[in-house]
């Protein structure tokens, strides 16, 4: 903003994106070791019994918030990544990312919301 400029203000900008890139990256990581573990979850329960059919579908909704998520999170990785530097991508891209990435969470919002 320049109000009260100072030297270390860029470099606690870099800083910042840089640890929200890393914390998005282990979001991304730790969706896919959720879809992973309860994959064999899921094959699991389908052949047992008829009873456990209604948490197989419940699960299955949760998978899906779980990729809805993951997609998010891999959107939302441009804006820090082009800060940064280590994503190369242009402005307009990195805007429609942001779009993408708020459309998708806002189905998530809406959902806690209903119940």
């Amino acid at each position: 903003m320049g109000v009260w400029p100072s030297p270390w203000a860029e470099a606690c900008l870099i800083e910042g994106n840089k640890f929200w890139f890393y914390s998005l990256v282990c979001s991304i990581l730790l969706g896919a070791l959720q879809l992973n573990s309860a994959r064999g979850e899921v094959e699991e329960q389908s052949s047992g019994s008829k009873g456990k059919k209604n948490g197989v579908k419940v699960q299955k909704k949760d998978l899906d918030g779980v990729r809805r998520r993951m997609i998010a999170d891999c959107f939302d990785l441009f804006l820090p990544g082009f800060v940064t530097g280590w994503l190369m991508t242009t402005h307009a891209f990195v805007g429609f990312a942001g779009a993408v990435s708020t459309i998708l969470t806002s189905k998530d919002i809406w959902d806690k919301l209903r119940k």
